[in-house]
């Protein structure tokens, strides 16, 4: 081994070779986790929006020409990414390239930490534990890419704390070392609120230790700290100064001085139990009694120091929208304190334990060596059902909001693995599941393969905005009211009110009106008039749909609010639905190549539903094996009243094998409709058959009398159906 890498890694000579051979597999794990779980995130495209508007001149503002609001959460991952579109290189393709780069020298610089430490030449390959302990957790790999400031944070926050470490334990042995850490956590400062927060707590630890040891000098303490404590005093006067507040709009929109602890507290235990974080606890206890004995106890410090008030913050504020997110440094220090508790228990200079029961040294490291393996092992077992059993479609809020789905209903189902279903751990998964039902259902901890499914959908909007715009089809200086406001804006480069307040400071500052993480509050119509909005997205998604999604499917059928809904026909079986603040007039004004329809006009409705209808055909005429897709033209045919049509399709589901209770039901609707009531009986009928066989009790109360009544009145009783099934 050379000498450059002998001093990096500072291994027993005998051991390099496989040790090296095992360092480069993990490597090869770890470039292949990121490349899995590479993803960007709808959420990260307003910091680039930030960052192209900065690049072209505009400043820090989310819509050029018009109020400057913080809507972003890193002014440094911003100042970066603007920076690297001034010269060409476009955020969303830059952000991930940082965050990987960041991944890998945050990798790097945890196993140099560890190699560095004075009892590795003892037990050298020990470092295997946080080098494939990284590599092949889900949480570590997935936020090395996402488009956002994660990585970045964490990499400057845990190297400023390494680097402290490392600084005052050669300090504590008598040598001389420039004081580098607080410049990496002035740049902490600037990439996340909550770095003000891990600063602080630094210093307190150096305080601490210093104090103990009566070597405190507050001056030279000052003069080495003044860059970090100087970063959050920029930060504010430049925020003052510029956006005129003290404090982030982000925060008002998302936490408001509000606290969450349920939320947190089911967010923290869902992530100890997806990563199995109870078998650190033997590791990091050794960690704990080994440095009180030997003295070199100041990681332990700065990391309880740090951890534990991030920690406290992460449950207050409800946990995070996105899939353990914040818990990166935990993540990354724990590894690092695993690693210091196994080399103390693996220490072979240590006496052999007094009883002559206990075993000896070699076998106690081949105890310890197998319970590394299990600890890195059980933290993959959920991560990776998770991601074999998500669908492929996006879906809101899975598994939560979508249990009575079949996907949903067995989504991490510990029968379904043959490790979580063993005796034990399928009550921690089952608890788990439960856990991640529970927040999903509330937007909390929505896993990477939605957000990823979602910004499919968005950026191809975005697009299509922007070439309508470019065609003249929609005005320039058009303004927009949605609620996801990154991909959209970013790509169609519309003025946008963000309807949920993160770029928009009076939407912030509104009082909480939903329970749905991020989603606390909302713009009203009366707002929308104020700032002139043309359009305002009907559906809290998107602004342009489908012929046959469900999106116009249910503006179809209605809502009760009694708010009048418009559509645009834009050619290709695609629509823009929105609500017009303005009203219809100043939207035919300042749209004059648009065509806008409610659908309460008949003729349109009527002209809507054939296309429907007909699109429906031609599809099923290519999966004619699509029994859903048969079942919504079905109902379709009956809306436009053409129940024959209708009973036909029906009947050619149940024969071909899909006969389930609503189906049977459905077509006695439909047969009733159309005169044939003997026919409707006999369906009615078979449809009790099937849901006795299936013990369907609800179905039985309801119809069972019903059908044994003479009274042909029966049918009168029969849920009324949408067009939507």
């Amino acid at each position: 081994m050379n000498q450059k890498l002998r001093r990096w890694i500072p291994l027993a000579e005998g051991a390099q070779p496989w040790i090296v051979a095992g360092l480069a597999g993990a490597l090869v794990l770890l470039a292949a986790n990121l490349r899995g779980l590479a993803f960007l995130t709808d959420d990260a495209f307003i910091a680039f929006r930030y960052a192209r508007n900065l690049s072209l001149g505009h400043g820090l503002v989310f819509n050029p020409g018009h109020e400057a609001v913080e809507g972003y959460t890193s002014l440094l991952w911003v100042l970066l990414l603007g920076l690297l579109d001034r010269v060409g290189v476009a955020p969303e393709r830059a952000a991930n390239v940082l965050s990987v780069t960041a991944t890998f020298v945050l990798w790097a610089m945890v196993l140099r930490f560890c190699a560095r430490r004075p009892d590795v030449a003892r037990t050298p390959w020990l470092v295997l534990l946080p080098a494939f302990g990284l590599a092949v957790n889900r949480s570590f790999g997935m936020w090395a890419t996402g488009g956002l400031e994660t990585r970045l944070f964490e990499l400057l926050a845990v190297g400023g704390l390494l680097r402290m470490v490392e600084e005052q334990e050669r300090q504590d042995r008598g040598e001389s070392v420039p004081s580098l850490a607080p410049w990496w956590f002035a740049l902490t400062c600037l990439t996340r609120p909550e770095g003000t927060v891990v600063t602080f707590m630094a210093c307190a630890a150096t305080v601490a230790w210093r104090a103990r040891a009566g070597r405190l000098a507050w001056s030279r303490l000052a003069r080495e700290w003044l860059p970090a404590l100087l970063a959050p005093a920029v930060l504010t006067l430049f925020r003052l100064g510029y956006y005129h507040d003290w404090l982030p709009n982000t925060w008002y929109a998302k936490v408001g001085g509000e606290s969450f602890w349920g939320l947190g507290i089911r967010y923290l235990l869902a992530f100890a139990l997806e990563y199995s974080v109870w078998l650190w606890i033997p590791l990091l206890a050794a960690a704990v009694a080994a440095r009180r004995q030997t003295g070199r106890g100041f990681l332990l410090l700065a990391s309880a120091l740090v951890l534990g008030p991030h920690l406290l913050f992460v449950a207050a504020v409800g946990g995070d929208h996105f899939e353990y997110r914040p818990l990166g440094l935990e993540v990354v220090l724990g590894f690092v304190l695993l690693y210091e508790g196994a080399t103390a228990l693996a220490d072979p200079t240590s006496p052999d334990p007094a009883s002559p029961s206990a075993p000896p040294r070699s076998r106690r490291r081949i105890a310890l060596a197998a319970w590394a393996v299990l600890l890195v092992f059980a933290s993959t077992v959920i991560p990776r059902a998770s991601h074999r059993q998500f669908p492929a479609d996006y879906r809101t809020g899975f598994p939560g909001a979508q249990v009575e789905s079949l996907e949903g209903g067995a989504f991490l189902d510990p029968a379904r693995d043959p490790i979580t279903r063993l005796p034990g751990l399928s009550t921690l998964a089952a608890w788990h599941r439960d856990l991640t039902r529970e927040l999903t259902a509330r937007l909390v901890a929505i896993r990477q393969e939605e957000h990823q499914a979602f910004l499919a959908s968005q950026s191809a909007e975005g697009r299509e905005l922007a070439s309508l715009v470019e065609r003249g089809v929609l005005p320039r200086d058009l303004h927009v009211a949605i609620d996801c406001v990154g991909a959209i804006p970013y790509y169609s480069s519309i003025r946008t009110l963000d309807r949920l307040g993160l770029t928009d400071a009076r939407v912030a500052r509104s009082p909480r009106a939903g329970d749905l993480m991020a989603h606390w509050r909302f713009a009203s119509l009366d707002y929308a008039r104020e700032r002139g909005v043309d359009l305002w997205a009907d559906d809290r998604v998107h602004l342009i749909c489908a012929l046959d999604s469900r999106v116009l499917l249910r503006a179809y059928n209605g809502r009760e609010d009694g708010v009048p809904r418009y559509v645009a026909d834009l050619g290709g079986d695609r629509f823009l639905l929105c609500q017009l603040p303005m009203g219809l007039e100043a939207a035919r004004r300042r749209m004059p190549g648009v065509e806008f329809a409610s659908f309460d006009d008949p003729v349109f409705a009527e002209r809507y539903l054939a296309r429907l209808a007909q699109a429906w055909r031609d599809s099923l005429s290519t999966r004619p094996d699509n029994p859903l897709l048969a079942g919504r033209l079905a109902r379709l045919l009956a809306a436009l009243g053409d129940h024959r049509g209708a009973i036909r399709l029906l009947k050619g589901l149940i024969a071909s094998g899909h006969g389930p209770v609503a189906v049977w039901e459905t077509l006695a609707d439909y047969q009733a409709a159309s005169g044939q009531t003997d026919s409707s009986r006999a369906s009615l009928a078979m449809a009790l058959r099937e849901a006795e066989r299936t013990g369907d009790t609800d179905f039985l109360e309801r119809w069972r009398p019903r059908l044994a009544s003479p009274d042909s009145g029966w049918r009168a009783a029969m849920p009324a159906r949408a067009v939507v099934p």
